[in-house]
């Protein structure tokens, strides 16, 4: 058997196509034939359905009867599956899965890092490219600027980053505008911890996946 041809390897009750370097070029494209002659996407959609359940079409005299099998063909799709795509269901084991997703996502992200001494207060941030789609040249900022008196950095997606911290600009800003003062620090924060506690407890949100640590000082 050459390298361009494809070969099939049960794993348990999982059928699996692999395929040579050569075919390879041909596997990805509705429309390109293979030097065998194959279409490849067409061959793995009939794989697809060979894995589905049975339907079933009786003809008789007195009419037809239509039937389908049900069957669950992937084993991801299990009893958690019910509880994972809703930030508002708690899974029978006391869990919120997109809370859980959301941690994940921040867990590839890049390091945070700040250190407290006498003199002052030094953040950190590890600019990590996670996605091989994005260009190298273009990465985006880990340490912001809320106000005169605090900073921030993040890890995790960036555009989720950049919601959270123009939000805690605008709430610093209404509060000098409110006051005649800057905000403390604490109060700040404390105020975007309910936003974010909000988009965990609401139906057609997401929980954000981001985390981020301040630092500032308050004048009193």
């Amino acid at each position: 058997m050459s390298s361009a041809d494809p070969h099939c390897d049960n794993r348990g009750d999982n059928r699996v196509i692999s395929l040579g370097p050569k075919a390879r070029r041909y596997d990805s494209r509705t429309t390109i034939f293979s030097p065998e002659g194959r279409l490849y996407q067409v061959e793995y959609a009939m794989e697809a359905i060979g894995h589905a359940g049975t339907c079933l079409g009786i003809l008789s005299n007195d009419g037809i009867v239509l039937a389908a099998e049900k069957r669950n063909t992937n084993k991801l799709l299990d009893e958690a599956r019910r509880y994972d795509s809703r930030t508002t269901i708690f899974s029978p084991e006391g869990r919120l899965y997109q809370v859980e997703y959301a941690m994940e996502a921040i867990g590839h992200a890049g390091t945070c890092l700040g250190i407290l001494s006498n003199d002052g207060i030094v953040l950190a941030a590890e600019k990590r490219n996670t996605n091989k789609l994005l260009d190298e040249v273009f990465n985006s900022e880990k340490i912001y600027k809320l106000h005169e008196d605090m900073a921030c950095s993040v890890a995790g997606i960036t555009s989720d980053a950049n919601v959270l911290t123009n939000e805690l600009r605008q709430i610093a800003q209404r509060y000098i505008l409110q006051y005649g003062e800057s905000i403390p620090c604490e109060r700040l924060v404390s105020w975007l911890c309910d936003i974010k506690q909000a988009y965990t407890q609401y139906g057609g949100k997401r929980p954000f996946g981001v985390s981020i640590l301040y630092m500032g000082w308050d004048k009193h």
